[in-house]
């Protein structure tokens, strides 16, 4: 067993940083402020006045108060994206966007794969929640989760 584990490390300590609160916070706030931001650039390209209040995706923040900080980083780039393509003038259309945006989600995904060596759907899922208010108890977060409306 000693000798497995040697030459293969357990799935936990190879697929992300999950431990790392600080970090995670740290970004997950980060990711938070950049979906914000990008939403908003969003809605300027689609000439909505005033634009519509920020909410984050129920469906994102669970997935993002579990991610570990190499997903993060990913989220990260991938909002800044997102606001730089709606930031181009020339605007660009609908199509242009989304094609750009399917273009460098592939690409970084194949460069995190590179990177890292698995897929970030098998990244390990932390056993604390990071929100975009810190660390919270992970006992409390799933009941609270469970009582939302889906």
């Amino acid at each position: 067993m000693i000798a497995r584990e040697r030459t293969e490390p357990h799935v936990s300590i190879v697929n992300g940083t999950t431990e790392d609160l600080l970090q995670r916070y740290t970004l997950r706030v980060m990711v938070y402020e950049a979906n914000r931001a990008a939403f908003n650039a969003v809605e300027e390209w689609a000439g909505r006045s005033p634009p519509r209040p920020f909410a984050e995706d129920p469906t994102h923040t669970g997935i993002r108060d579990f991610s570990t900080v190499e997903e993060l980083n990913l989220a990260l780039q991938l909002q800044h994206f997102i606001q730089l393509c709606c930031e181009i003038r020339p605007k660009l259309t609908q199509k242009q966007i989304s094609q750009r945006i399917d273009v460098f989600a592939k690409g970084e995904r194949a460069a995190f794969i590179a990177r890292y060596g698995y897929k970030p759907e098998e990244s390990t899922v932390p056993r604390i929640p990071v929100t975009s208010e810190g660390p919270v108890d992970p006992e409390a977060y799933r009941q609270r989760l469970k009582q939302q409306p889906e």
